[in-house]
């Protein structure tokens, strides 16, 4: 799974990752918990309205739980051979 953000955010992504490292947040539902802590932390921070991610078609687990955190199924596209889906959540 690839959260698309711009360039400024690089950095805190990575600061962001390495916390919740540390914080014992982790097992077979890490994403439930991680990423509507990131889409808080990202859209009150950098004040954006709207956030894509791209998975592979096939990545189910990926999928919903993108889904399970509000993102919506926008495209689903087919590059290089291989099946993708993008999605996007908006803020608030």
């Amino acid at each position: 799974m690839s959260i698309s953000l711009d360039a400024r955010t690089k950095e805190y992504v990575r600061i962001f990752w390495e916390k919740t490292q540390n914080e014992e947040i982790q097992g077979p539902r890490i994403a439930a918990t991680v990423i509507p802590r990131f889409l808080d932390d990202i859209f009150h921070r950098y004040q954006i309205n709207s956030i894509g991610a791209f998975t592979y078609a096939s990545n189910q687990r990926s999928l919903r739980a993108l889904q399970k955190s509000g993102f919506l199924l926008v495209e689903t596209f087919e590059e290089d051979g291989v099946a993708s889906n993008y999605l996007e959540t908006k803020k608030g």
